[in-house]
């Protein structure tokens, strides 16, 4: 059975790449196929995480709905 691996990375200027020593480690004896693609410009000079579907989620109505809440 073939399980794919794969996950999204930034280099910024002056970074090089290299795999990390967890997936060497996934290689081993056989047959493999490894691909690097490039992902589309427009991704790349954004953040991945922007959270902005938090900020969208507020509601004014939710004011002070945590006040209570002491932290553990």
């Amino acid at each position: 059975m073939v399980i794919p691996k794969s996950t999204n990375i930034q280099l910024n200027e002056n970074e090089s790449f290299t795999l990390p020593e967890s997936v060497l480690n996934l290689v081993g004896s056989g047959d493999w196929l490894v691909t690097i693609e490039q992902i589309e410009s427009d991704t790349n000079s954004s953040s991945i995480r922007d959270h902005q579907a938090f900020l969208n989620g507020y509601d004014p109505m939710d004011e002070g709905l945590y006040n209570d809440y002491t932290a553990k």
